[in-house]
């Protein structure tokens, strides 16, 4: 194994923009991998915020949803392309995220942070303009 296929960008560690994620026209998210260090910093501090007596054996879907939401909202550096019904820009912020993300009725939006991150992680150096961007 070559070690150039082991490296990685740190420059990554800040976000990636991600472009044409399925299923989402028009939308770019920008986000860091679904497993650095800032996702298993925040699955670890969600796990902690969960009641010992919760937790020990194991996690019930509601907690693992909270676990996940605090995930992906720590990954999520931005959007672009996100609008409202009249065509509007919804402005990135913490605090639009976290209401978008603690809706259910928003899962695809879930997913597509979920993917994105999943894609950051795979392409893993700045290599392509269109993939990753900071």
């Amino acid at each position: 194994m070559k070690l150039s296929a082991l490296k990685r960008d740190h420059r990554l560690a800040l976000g990636a923009w991600v472009n044409d994620i399925p299923d989402m026209p028009g939308l770019r998210l920008k986000v860091e991998s679904i497993d650095g260090f800032t996702a298993r910093k925040a699955q670890a501090s969600a796990v902690r915020d969960i009641p010992l007596g919760r937790r020990v054996a194991a996690l019930t879907p509601e907690d693992a949803d909270l676990v996940e939401t605090e995930v992906l909202l720590a990954i999520l550096h931005g959007w672009d392309g996100l609008d409202e019904d009249d065509g509007s820009a919804i402005a990135f912020s913490p605090t639009k995220a976290r209401e978008l993300l603690t809706n259910p009725d928003f899962e695809p939006l879930r997913s597509a942070i979920r993917m994105a991150a999943a894609i950051v992680k795979e392409v893993g150096k700045l290599g392509t303009e269109d993939a990753v961007k900071n």
